[in-house]
């Protein structure tokens, strides 16, 4: 009786919390082979709900989210294989796709294949660590930097 007492006054005190499916956490499998690398960005993909793009210190891979299955071939064209620190997807256009890297400023993509530099970035834009697109006027992008402060375009 005296042990029912308590596990109904420790129940009382502590509840016990269940944990949905939801709440449970999976590490995606690295299906390359390849060593696995440090992640510094996620972005899932806003037209395809299964691929994610993930930016690491050596360029951007895609990740098929159920499986593991990761590809980089023919991907990535034109964007230096640096580190990425930060993916975004625009606002109101999601096949537009914006990646700052960790020594060359800013890319942009339209097929998340084809990535080309965003124009009149000054030398010290150069590690990215921000980016953010304003929804109000999408015409103006924002980067917070390592070392320089904030830049609007």
């Amino acid at each position: 009786m005296k042990r029912v007492l308590l596990t109904f006054l420790a129940l009382a005190l502590f509840p016990v919390t269940v944990l949905s499916q939801a709440d449970v956490w999976t590490l995606i499998p690295n299906t390359t082979g390849a060593p696995s690398r440090p992640v510094n960005a996620v972005l899932p993909d806003p037209r395809a709900p299964d691929t994610l793009y993930v930016g690491t210190d050596t360029g951007i891979l895609r990740v098929r989210a159920s499986t593991g299955d990761t590809s980089a071939a023919g991907f990535g064209t034109r964007l230096p294989a640096q580190g990425i620190f930060v993916l975004i997807a625009h606002p109101r256009t999601p096949s537009i796709l914006y990646a700052g890297t960790s020594g060359d400023g800013i890319y942009k993509t339209t097929d998340g294949a084809t990535w080309t530099k965003l124009p009149g970035q000054p030398a010290a834009m150069n590690t990215i660590h921000a980016i953010a697109v304003d929804p109000r006027d999408t015409s103006i992008v924002y980067a917070g930097t390592l070392a320089s402060g904030l830049f609007r375009r």
